[in-house]
This record gives C-alpha cells, structure tokens and sequence, in this order.
C-alpha cells in the first residue's frame, strides 16, 4: 500500500491552520484534500520468503544426534532430554524414526546443543 500526501495550496492550507489555532473553527475548505489512487500493476507486490526448511533427515546421522545430547546430559540437561523424548512418543533415541531426525535435532538444538 503506498499513501501519498501532496499539499497544492500550502498558502490557503497555512491560513486554515491560523484561523482554526485562534478561533478553533475552520471555514469550510474546497478541495484540499484530493485521492490518487495507484494502479494496481504500479502497486508494490510484497512477497513473503519462504520459510527455512530443517535439514533433510537423511543429512542428520543418529551419531550426530547422540553427540548432541551426549553434551546435553554432560550440562546437567537430564530431565529436559527425557522430557523431549517424551514428547516424541520414545523411550530412547534409538526408537526414534530416520523421519524424526530432523525434527529432534531442531529441538536439541532449542536446548542448546550443536549438531
């Protein structure tokens, strides 16, 4: 959306000002205010940008995932990794399917591990 303001009598518009700041009434102004409407193919088209897809699960190993919450446990992060494997339905990680790599490593990741 583009808005333009474009003031063609700033003399008359300066005197409108005037009267209204002493007397707080304007006199009725013709056609100060005028619309320009933009054709919509000079309108701007905003396009939004794709979301970052994660990692295929094929380009995540279940070693890289072990070393990460490896380094979680060694932080003292035990309770919060057995609540993430909670969450995805297994006991340990290798119950985890090769389709749920990628998404267990974005949330190793949100607990601060590096993978």
């Amino acid at each position: 959306m583009t808005l333009t303001i474009e003031f063609s009598n700033v003399p008359e518009l300066m005197g409108q000002l005037q009267q209204f700041l002493s007397t707080g009434k304007t006199a009725p102004a013709p056609a100060l205010i005028t619309e320009k409407v933009i054709p919509e193919t000079e309108a701007a088209v905003v396009v939004a940008p794709e979301p970052i897809a994660p990692a295929p699960a094929a380009a995540i190993s279940f070693a890289a995932l072990s070393k990460a919450a490896a380094k979680l446990l060694d932080a003292g992060k035990r309770a919060e990794l057995l609540d993430l494997l909670q969450r995805f339905g297994v006991q340990a990680m290798t119950n985890l399917e090769k389709t749920q790599y990628a998404a267990f490593a974005a949330e190793l990741s949100q607990l601060g591990a590096e993978i």
